[in-house]
């Protein structure tokens, strides 16, 4: 069964907080694990709204607007730190790039946090 994935947008302050956008989609393909959907689901994120957004933040706001990505899933957070994944379905049937995404997590204006799942 393919995995269903969510993600939100937010511009966030001191005492501030402004929901850009948010969305929630089915994997195109069947992840074999939850730290695999959890990936695909931060690299599609990453990739297709939130990076793009923080240069155009960064363009018209300030520069030293800094994008916090929070995952809940600390496998997730491993492969990061690491730098690398030995998982080949990844880029064969969801068609990410591993090594993109943890480089993207190697810039100074990108970090990954961990946060609690809430019951």
């Amino acid at each position: 069964m393919k995995s269903t994935y969510g993600y939100q947008l937010a511009l966030e302050g001191p005492r501030s907080f402004a929901l850009i956008l948010w969305c929630s989609k089915r994997q195109r393909a069947v992840s074999r694990s939850t730290t695999e959907a959890e990936f695909v689901s931060l690299f599609t994120s990453l990739f297709t709204e939130a990076a793009p957004l923080l240069e155009i933040c960064q363009q018209l706001i300030t520069p030293e607007i800094v994008l916090n990505c929070y995952e809940d899933n600390q496998a997730v957070l491993a492969i990061i730190a690491r730098g690398f994944l030995k998982l080949r379905h990844l880029s064969k049937f969801h068609k990410i790039n591993v090594a993109s995404t943890c480089e993207a997590f190697n810039e100074p204006d990108v970090n990954a946090e961990y946060i609690e799942t809430l019951n």
